[in-house]
């Protein structure tokens, strides 16, 4: 094993943000909503912090959970609880409650760190275990002297939970070894400190949101946190990526933005750009490398391994593949027995080394199935990912997919993502979800979601027809589905689980009507903005006439196409509307209409809006 971590051996994470702070001390640190803060200032604020949780009596291995709007105290609270030993669980506010609750009471956490918001939210929830919730604000009163405790590698840094077969959130378990090693690895494979600022559009729940924050401001990075509003604004991350050196993103959240001509032409001023999350499609990498001379690289990594463990520069690479592992870290292609495979053969991604984490929060059999013995290294653990790969000649591997990809249809074994990549190689297809369906009456057929680049206008027929000559038969869809978008996850991959639902009588011709209600009682538009918003609003559902009084989620709205819309009001009324602003005061076509008139004459002056109500 290399051991290129040496460096890092003999001093904690926190007295490495400490040496970096000595490094950096009035560079900015973040950057949020046109605040910005040094990294003397944020180190001053975190001591403040953490001096309020010992306060509080927080130990260290204690855990504690934040639960706070997205901004520069979101950081802050990270950065504190690790500088008192503690372990850090981040919880998105916009989750619902019962999963909130389960969280708050799974990782019997012993403060909850809060905000105005989290505040509200705690005294709406139940929670059994008795939890200390502790306002953030309240370290202002407190020193700003730091007497940061020593972790152990082997303390735990944080716990992110992700999404359970069994329908409940386990916690990952990350200590300060793999967090450690994920920097140091990260400054050989991409060489981080190369620019000078990132954006982190990534939400606190995804473990990829570490790279952003943790580990950039390591690598003494200013980091440009987006908030909740500008995440979802085609616009104002391009701006956003206009200021900054570096952007991580998934590639679903990608090729949606990619639709704004300002964000692609954006994606020119950045030097790099990381993409991970998911599989990615060789049709974006082709697309990225016309619009951007940035590095580009491809990030794979189960949460389980500490964020990324492979890392390939696809910048002038014409293949898409998953490159080598990270520093301290080995791949292994196992078979059914739990042995290495032939070479040339597929079998399952499993990953060794520094990165491996402790498993899951109180979960010891679950940690037993997947964190398992080392058959090569005595008393070595080894983490099976779920992902089919293949070792290519020059040593770099490919990702083939979830074994769970790989389904049975009237005996036959299929792995969709053979059929996805076919559907890919149809010309005007820009995106593709295939899924086992779990609808009524359509259960366990084999289903395609396809989204068209703009301007295409592919039948599911025509593109049935293009996989004829690719597949056999039990290999072709039986229903294929175009969509504008398809659906994301809060993390900004492809949800398949809500694809797997899609309820048959979505199955539908894109162009079909698809009014919930009839024409007549349909009500229309009556002034010139209701006219163009609802406009606008049937170019994104593809469909025709809409009620002006129908919510935007009952119309099976999602934030896929309420970025979209939202975008197209930017561009053709001139009119930027916050994201949060729409779904709460203005998601029907009459009240987004309103909304905008609101807006207009705000920035108008007392004397042009007495010109125009003297027009009228």
């Amino acid at each position: 094993m290399i051991d290129g971590c040496d460096q890092y051996q003999n001093i904690s994470l926190q007295r490495l943000f400490e040496q970096r702070v000595l490094l950096s001390k009035d560079n900015n640190a973040v950057v949020f909503n046109n605040q910005a803060i040094s990294f003397s200032q944020l180190e001053e604020k975190a001591n403040k912090l953490a001096n309020l949780l010992i306060s509080s009596q927080i130990k260290p291995q204690n855990r504690v959970a934040i639960l706070l709007d997205r901004s520069i105290d979101t950081i802050v609270s990270m950065l504190a609880i690790l500088k008192v030993g503690a372990t850090y669980i981040p919880i998105d506010l916009n989750y619902p409650s019962s999963r909130i609750e389960y969280m708050l009471e799974d990782s019997q956490c012993h403060v909850v760190l809060v905000d105005e918001s989290g505040l509200e939210c705690m005294n709406a929830i139940s929670v059994q275990s008795d939890v200390c919730v502790v306002r953030a604000s309240e370290c202002e009163a407190m020193s700003s002297g730091s007497d940061a405790h020593t972790s152990q590698p082997s303390d735990l840094a944080y716990i992110i939970y992700t999404s359970g077969s069994t329908g409940k959130p386990k916690g990952v378990c990350v200590t300060h070894q793999n967090l450690l090693n994920f920097n140091a690895g990260m400054q050989e494979s991409i060489g981080l400190d190369s620019v000078a600022s990132i954006a982190s559009l990534t939400t606190v729940c995804f473990d990829i949101f570490v790279l952003e924050s943790i580990v950039a401001l390591l690598q003494g990075l200013s980091v440009h946190l987006v908030s909740d509003d500008q995440r979802k604004s085609a616009t104002a991350l391009a701006q956003v990526t206009e200021s900054v050196d570096a952007l991580q993103i998934t590639p679903s959240h990608l090729t949606l933005l990619m639709e704004d001509p300002m964000f692609t032409a954006a994606l020119s001023k950045l030097n790099l750009l990381l993409i991970g999350g998911e599989a990615l499609p060789q049709p974006l990498l082709e697309k990225l490398q016309s619009a951007t001379s940035a590095r580009l690289f491809n990030m794979y990594g189960p949460t389980e391994t500490t964020v990324w463990s492979c890392v390939q520069e696809l910048t002038h690479r014409s293949q898409v593949d998953i490159g080598l592992p990270i520093l301290n870290t080995q791949v292994y292609l196992l078979n059914e027995e739990a042995q290495p495979v032939e070479e040339g053969e597929v079998g399952e991604l499993c990953i060794a080394g520094m990165g491996v984490s402790a498993g899951y929060w109180k979960k010891p059999e679950l940690t037993a199935q997947s964190f398992v013995q080392h058959p090569l290294v005595p008393n070595g653990k080894l983490y099976k990912t779920g992902d089919l790969g293949m070792r290519q000649p020059d040593g770099s591997y490919q990702c083939l997919g979830r074994k769970d990809h790989q389904v049975k249809v009237n005996g036959h074994r299929i792995e969709l993502g053979d059929i996805e990549s076919h559907i890919l190689g149809v010309s005007g297809v820009q995106q593709v979800g295939v899924v086992l369906s779990q609808a009524e009456l359509v259960k366990g057929s084999i289903a395609a979601f396809v989204v068209l680049h703009s301007g295409e206008s592919l039948s599911s027929g025509q593109i049935r027809e293009a996989l004829v000559s690719k597949l056999p038969d039990y290999m072709i869809p039986s229903h294929i589905q175009v969509l504008t978008t398809l659906p994301l996850t809060d993390n900004g991959k492809v949800d398949r689980k809500g694809l797997a639902l899609y309820p048959i009588q979505s199955m539908e011709p894109v162009d079909a009507p698809g009014a919930s209600m009839p024409e007549a009682e349909i009500s229309v538009p009556e002034t010139d903005i209701e006219e163009e918003v609802h406009r606008l609003w049937c170019e994104v559902f593809n469909r025709s006439p809409i009620c002006c009084e129908q919510s935007f989620m009952a119309m099976g709205g999602t934030s896929v196409l309420a970025i979209q819309l939202l975008g197209a009001v930017h561009s053709e009324l001139g009119v930027e509307v916050k994201f949060s602003d729409f779904i709460t005061r203005a998601n029907t076509i009459r009240d987004l209409s309103v909304w905008i008139e609101d807006l207009i004459l705000a920035d108008m002056s007392d004397e042009e809006i007495e010109a125009l109500m003297a027009s009228e």
